[in-house]
């Protein structure tokens, strides 16, 4: 996922964001989580805020818990855009 476009980050943002409507939270937070550190490794892929989003929800829902370094890391950084926000809920969501 990592070499995604925008587009086709919101192609799969969307195919996850629909199977975890199914009730496959635990499935998608799996993908997700393997997706996540490459994806905000060094400068996070634009549009990950949704992915972010979408993970929050995911663990929320199947009660996941852990650390995903990268996650951690871009939560520490200050500003507020959707991703450093969402980061941030999912790395409280994950403790």
């Amino acid at each position: 996922m990592s070499r995604l476009g925008l587009g086709q980050l919101q192609r799969a943002s969307d195919s996850l964001r629909t199977a975890a409507e199914t009730g496959a939270y635990a499935t998608v937070w799996s993908v997700l989580e393997a997706a996540l550190p490459g994806l905000l490794r060094g400068t996070p892929v634009r549009g990950v805020g949704e992915l972010l989003a979408l993970a929050v929800e995911c663990v929320s829902r199947c009660a996941a818990k852990g650390e995903v370094a990268e996650v951690t890391a871009l939560a520490e950084r200050t500003g507020s855009s959707r991703a450093v926000k969402n980061a941030r809920l999912l790395r409280d969501a994950l403790r």
